[in-house]
C-alpha cells in the first residue's frame, strides 16, 4: 500500500512475506527427521503428477479456443513441481506429512530436469 510515495508496511504483509521461508524451514526439519523410505513414492506420485499435467494440457489445447500465446504459459504451469503449501496442509491436519515432505522433495528435485524440457516444449509450441 502507498500513501504519499511511501511504501506502508502492515502487519499482513510482514506476516505474508515471513510465511515461505517458515514453510521451507518446515519442509526442511520434516526431512531432515524422515527418512528416505518414501522416495519411491515420491518419484511415482511426481510422475503420475506430470502425466495428469500433461493430460490436463492436451485436453485444454483441444478442446478451448485459445489463442496460441497461452500454449507455452500452460506448458510451463503444468511442469510446476507440488507446491510446499500442500506440506504444509498435512501438517496441520495430519495427513501423512512425512510422505507428502517427500512428495514435494522429490518433485523439486525433479523439476531440475522437467522445467528445462518445458521451456523447449514451449518455446517450439509457441514459434
Amino acid at each position: 500500500m502507498f500513501r504519499g510515495g511511501l511504501h506502508v508496511v502492515t502487519s499482513a504483509s510482514l506476516l505474508g512475506q515471513l510465511a515461505v521461508p517458515l514453510m521451507l524451514f518446515a519442509l526442511g526439519i520434516r526431512l531432515m527427521e524422515g527418512e528416505l523410505e518414501h522416495l519411491g513414492l515420491a518419484l511415482k506420485c511426481n510422475l503420475l503428477y506430470l502425466l495428469a499435467g500433461g493430460l490436463s494440457l492436451a485436453l485444454v489445447v483441444w478442446l478451448l479456443p485459445l489463442d496460441p500465446a497461452w500454449i507455452p504459459l500452460l506448458t510451463l504451469s503444468v511442469a510446476l513441481p507440488p507446491a510446499v503449501l500442500n506440506y504444509m496442509l498435512c501438517e496441520q491436519y495430519q495427513c501423512q506429512p512425512e510422505k507428502v515432505a517427500s512428495i514435494v522433495l522429490g518433485g523439486n528435485a525433479l523439476s531440475v530436469l522437467v522445467i528445462p524440457l518445458a521451456v523447449w516444449l514451449a518455446l517450439h509450441l509457441g514459434g
